[in-house]
């Protein structure tokens, strides 16, 4: 029973220093995807207007688009859709790569859900087993893991970008199927400076999750707060 109990408790920690940091480091996704935080950039001044649409339309069909990948919509939907002037929104590469993007999308909130909930599981058998004193303490380290991690990712796209950029879909899509034209939709819809301000945000709300969960486990570290089973 003791050497069960002991092998539960290695399992929980190891995961919990795995799953947590991937639940901070994906969770701010569901903010960066979605209409409002389009919105939120477009009313900024150092973001590039569109040459092809207005406000209104170029919002219009990014809410589609959006809406695609957060699965609102279908991807019929996002291919009969068309500008003020009766043309197709999107070309069929652009179509291709939203599919790819949607794709790759649903691989990241799919494993932060799985990751959510095995760290709801580790949590609960590490406060069982040991107290909110050593729960307090795995929460510290895994936050100690995920910052390492955003650390070195922070400091990649802020050293050059554009390699960060291309590095990034490198490794997530096909080679030629990611690069467009300027006066295609999907780049007047989301120019590069878009993805620059929009990482530096995503890294500002997991630092943000960081040190709350630091917080929190460092008041449940706090000796006199939980006994360990041992």
């Amino acid at each position: 029973m003791q050497r069960r109990t002991g092998l539960l408790r290695r399992i929980a920690t190891i995961g919990l220093q795995i799953a947590l940091p991937l639940v901070l480091l994906l969770s701010p996704l569901y903010l960066l995807v979605s209409p409002a935080f389009v919105r939120h950039e477009y009313r900024l001044s150092h973001i590039p207007a569109s040459s092809r649409f207005d406000v209104a339309e170029r919002l219009a069909i990014s809410d589609v688009l959006i809406g695609y990948l957060r699965g609102w919509n279908s991807i019929e939907d996002m291919t009969s859709l068309t500008t003020a002037a009766g043309e197709p929104a999107l070309t069929q590469r652009e179509i291709n790569h939203m599919v790819d993007v949607n794709r790759v999308l649903g691989w990241f909130l799919a494993a932060q859900r799985l990751a959510l909930g095995f760290s709801v599981l580790a949590g609960v058998w590490l406060l069982y087993d040991g107290g909110v004193v050593q729960l307090g303490r795995q929460l510290r380290l895994a936050v100690v893991t995920a910052a390492a991690i955003i650390g070195v990712l922070v400091v990649a796209s802020l050293v050059d970008f554009d390699f960060f950029f291309t590095v990034f879909h490198q490794v997530l899509f096909e080679a030629g199927t990611w690069t467009f034209w300027e006066t295609d939709t999907l780049i007047q819809l989301y120019p590069l400076l878009f993805w620059a301000d929009a990482v530096w945000k995503l890294g500002a709300v997991i630092l943000v999750g960081l040190g709350l969960t630091y917080a929190v486990g460092t008041i449940l570290s706090k000796p006199g707060r939980g006994s360990s089973k041992g």
